[in-house]
């Protein structure tokens, strides 16, 4: 019984200390101010098309879990979550939907977000147009707990996303104020553009930006009583304070927040117009989502075989058994797929799923083309939900391949002699081979066409030793390169 006991009195405690932690987003490096006649407009906007069809914003929730699957929200409080979410957001004409199937991250070594460590998440799982959302068991900053954060908009959307903590995610309040940062919403406490008074003097410019929002002295558990502010803070005139406790972007109590002003609102709707438009409305995305890892520049330094790295990300579809079908082809047209130089099957293997290195033979035709675009599933072997499935385009560069600008290759050669050049001259070039004491053995000719090129000189019967080839580009002095056999 005492035991039983000891646990209820943990369990108590550590849902009241969750429910104290706070947010982690920081105030933004630039700002985006409306004037006070926009954001009237758009008040009045939104007071007239409330009933309207609501701007749905597609979600892909990430959920990480143990290894074994466990530890994450159940599926019931991430929908009673978003219930709450979208009954905040109503009044704004905004409805969050999640895409497809939740995607479930089983990994143990990621139960625990480190803050500053978000972009190798965001690199790795992002999918792009549409809002990601991510749910960890524990979210850490500066060696604290927090209840969230998220990125303001502003900056790269492919790396834009919301965190929440498990133990937030059902307090009422968390994901709906990280959503409000999400839409460029400032908490009531800001000080970032300066200290709000509570005369309302330039208050559309200092604290949050709002004027209908009153001056915040940064609300606790400490100056908060029963939904009400118990503090006796002063501002810098000697006004006391009178924040709105029941406002979402504040730091009240969780259970105390329960509305956005109306300058908030309409900010969210603006920012829903310009920066966060990119967002799908509809869920008619990829099977697969594919990314890469890192760089999306494949450096080629040598006519050796190479890597193309990529991540498969599942989406629409539950089975994991199937093998897809992987193309690569050559383009040099941005919308082109072009010449295939790789086709093959791969197996998603649920251990290590999303990670795939492939080795690709050196091709010549590499050297004028501009992109690698792969293509997973390319022969729709799998039933889809969309009819669709997402490509991965990687840029190519030839920069550490034209610091040696004509040379043969490899060299030693064998019964093959490869000569690579690197110019901008097109027509007729002749290449003769002599042994090293001058004796001519043989000629051939060829048409350049494009800056790039490769020759192959084939079946050559030469006995081992020195040789050198002779090089004449039309209208061009011969030059001569060294090679052995």
């Amino acid at each position: 019984m005492k035991y039983i006991f000891y646990i209820l009195i943990m369990f108590f405690f550590f849902n009241y200390a969750y429910a104290q932690y706070e947010c982690g987003t920081e105030p933004p490096k630039s700002y985006t101010f409306f004037d006070n006649n926009k954001i009237q407009d758009e008040i009045d906007i939104l007071q007239n098309t409330f009933r309207s069809s609501p701007r749905v914003y597609i979600v892909s929730l990430n959920v990480i879990r143990d290894n074994q699957g466990e530890n994450g929200p159940k599926k019931y409080e991430i929908e009673n979550a978003f219930s709450r979410l979208n009954s905040a957001y109503a009044p704004i004409n905004i409805e969050f939907q999640i895409c497809g199937n939740i995607n479930y991250i089983d990994n143990s070594s990621l139960l625990t977000l480190e803050k500053k460590d978000r972009t190798k998440i965001t690199s790795k799982y992002n999918i792009n147009g549409v809002l990601n959302i991510y749910l960890f068991p524990e979210i850490v900053s500066n060696k604290k707990r927090i209840c969230g954060f998220a990125l303001l908009p502003g900056g790269d959307i492919n790396t834009k996303a919301v965190f929440i903590s498990d133990g937030c995610l059902n307090n009422n309040s968390t994901l709906i104020h990280e959503m409000g940062h999400f839409f460029g919403l400032l908490h009531t406490h800001e000080t970032y553009h300066g200290i709000e008074q509570v005369a309302r003097i330039n208050c559309d410019k200092l604290g949050d930006g709002f004027c209908d929002t009153p001056a915040d002295p940064k609300l606790s558990s400490s100056n908060t009583s029963n939904c009400r502010y118990t503090g006796n803070e002063h501002d810098a005139s000697g006004n006391k304070y009178k924040p709105d406790v029941n406002n979402f972007m504040s730091y009240a109590p969780k259970n105390c927040r329960i509305h956005f002003s109306n300058e908030q609102m309409a900010y969210i709707s603006l920012i829903a117009k310009q920066e966060n438009d990119y967002i799908n409305s509809n869920c008619d995305l990829p099977d697969l989502s594919i990314k890469a890892p890192g760089s999306k520049v494949i450096s080629i330094e040598s006519f050796k075989d190479f890597d193309i790295e990529f991540d498969i990300l599942k989406y629409n579809f539950n089975d994991f058994n199937d093998t897809f079908t992987i193309k690569i082809g050559l383009s040099s047209l941005y919308n082109s797929f072009g010449k295939t130089i790789y086709t093959n099957k791969i197996l998603p293997n649920k251990k290590n799923r999303n990670s795939f290195k492939i080795t690709i033979p050196f091709d010549q035709n590499i050297l004028n083309a501009k992109y690698f675009l792969v293509i997973i599933d390319a022969n729709e072997e799998i039933e889809e939900q969309n009819e669709l499935n997402n490509s991965l385009r990687l840029n190519i560069s030839l920069d550490k391949l034209h610091k040696d600008i004509d040379f043969i290759f490899p060299n030693p050669i064998k019964n093959k002699l490869s000569f690579y050049t690197y110019d901008s001259f097109t027509g007729q070039i002749d290449f003769c081979i002599y042994d090293i004491n001058g004796k001519f053995v043989n000629e051939y000719s060829f048409i350049k066409y494009d800056k790039n090129a490769i020759f192959n000189i084939e079946n050559l019967e030469l006995k081992n030793g020195m040789y050198i080839l002779s090089v004449k580009k039309e209208g061009e002095s011969p030059k001569n390169y060294k090679f052995v056999k």
